[in-house]
């Protein structure tokens, strides 16, 4: 599950690279704007990586595990049954992904 996290993690970082709401990762995302220009915009990155099934279909949100408000939230689980849904959730995610690797390459 590590990279599928990692994956989100900088899927999440794209879209408020791109996104005018403030972040505390915009110093870091800027000083990488060089290598997230290459993709044009958001849709292109998400493309490029086949993260679609973390992304509504018209890229405006990134559709978080856990419930997401702002970077003041807890990211870990805090009870039994959140922990089951994001399990389900970031499970789901990968099965997607490998899906859409695998028509990638065949």
């Amino acid at each position: 599950m590590a990279a599928s996290l990692r994956a989100v993690l900088a899927y999440v970082k794209v879209r408020f690279l791109r996104s005018p709401q403030p972040s505390p990762l915009s110093t870091t995302l800027a000083r990488y704007s060089a290598f997230f220009d290459l993709f044009d915009d958001f849709p292109g990155y998400v493309n490029f990586f086949l993260l679609r099934d973390i992304v509504t279909a018209d890229f405006s949100a990134v559709t978080y595990f856990l419930p997401f408000q702002s970077f003041d939230d807890d990211p870990v689980p805090s009870t039994l049954e959140s922990y089951r849904s994001y399990k389900r959730l970031a499970m789901a995610f990968i099965e997607a992904r490998n899906r859409r690797i695998v028509a990638a390459v065949a």
